[in-house]
């Protein structure tokens, strides 16, 4: 038994979701019962589920960053279902990511020392393979916590519950920027590549997954004009879309990549930047929340070269 519900951002509620008792009724499911939601493009998470009268029916209210760790946005149709979730999680990794430019191997040791209010915040919580956790309020300031591996394994849409039975758990706390890669993109602009024959297929979905990850500038919307399934364009804008789907989809749901671009035609150019520090660098750092701003600066420039 499924339904299908359109999401609605709840803001921060504690890894859960609410719905109307009605629809719960239908799909068979009790309060903090877990279920699953996957949308049109696959992307999928899990929660606990609360009954909430002041949610319509048809709508399903879910946890800011459940949403975002699962690259699901307000306003999408996902279909919701029950999930049974397995017990016996005995152990987990986890890997760490400041988000305000504390130090990697400091904020590691702090929360492998505070793995008592760590576990306090996963107790009774579903996951799952690539679940991002949000602490905000940790006293070496805000950091994102991913569940990397766990013991026993959870793949594909896999869940578990930590600790649901009394049982010891061990958390092993590392580097999230230990599971990353650096990335070098070279885009050719030369005069060949505004030869138009290169036809789009199956680019809604990809239209839609760029704009899930990248601000919708005035410069990104006139790109975006006349890109359409069907359609033929240039072989720069093919180029500079495929890029832009790079940073969305990849860097913008990643775990501190650094990326350098370079252009070239009768020249090599590398995009240039100033960094916090104000030195100038051709490595953008797209880790912690200086993600946004890194993926922007190179996708305004993708834009303005293309």
């Amino acid at each position: 038994m499924s339904l299908k519900l359109e999401v609605v951002n709840a803001g921060a509620a504690d890894g859960r979701a609410f719905m109307n008792p009605n629809d719960m009724k239908q799909l068979g499911v009790d309060d903090f019962d877990v279920v699953v939601f996957i949308n049109e493009y696959e992307d999928w998470g899990a929660v606990q589920v609360v009954s909430k009268g002041d949610c319509p029916e048809g709508y399903i209210m879910i946890d800011g960053d459940v949403l975002d760790s699962a690259n699901v946005s307000e306003g999408d149709s996902v279909t919701v279902k029950k999930k049974k979730a397995r017990g016996g999680i005995k152990y987990v990794q986890l890997g760490v990511e400041p988000m305000e430019g504390q130090a990697t191997e400091e904020t590691v040791v702090w929360v492998a020392d505070h793995v008592g209010d760590l576990a306090r915040i996963l107790k009774k919580r579903p996951i799952y393979r690539n679940l991002e956790v949000s602490w905000r309020d940790a006293e070496c300031g805000y950091i994102k916590l991913r569940v990397q591996s766990t013991k026993p394994e959870l793949s594909g849409e896999d869940v578990g519950i930590i600790d649901p039975t009394g049982h010891e758990v061990t958390f092993e706390i590392v580097p999230a920027l230990d599971m990353t890669f650096n990335a070098v993109l070279m885009i050719d602009v030369s005069g060949s590549m505004q030869k138009k024959d290169m036809k789009l297929k199956n680019v809604d979905g990809a239209i839609e997954g760029l704009k899930k990850g990248m601000r919708e500038t005035p410069r990104l919307k006139d790109f975006l004009v006349g890109i359409e399934e069907g359609g033929v364009v240039s072989r720069i804008k093919a180029a500079a879309l495929a890029t832009l789907l790079y940073l969305s989809l990849k860097i913008g749901r990643g775990w501190g990549e650094n990326v350098q671009v370079i252009t070239f035609a009768e020249q090599v150019e590398p995009l240039t930047i100033t960094d916090q520090q104000g030195n100038q660098t051709t490595v953008i750092k797209c880790t912690g929340e200086s993600k946004a701003l890194g993926r922007e600066a190179i996708g305004e420039y993708i834009l303005e070269k293309c």
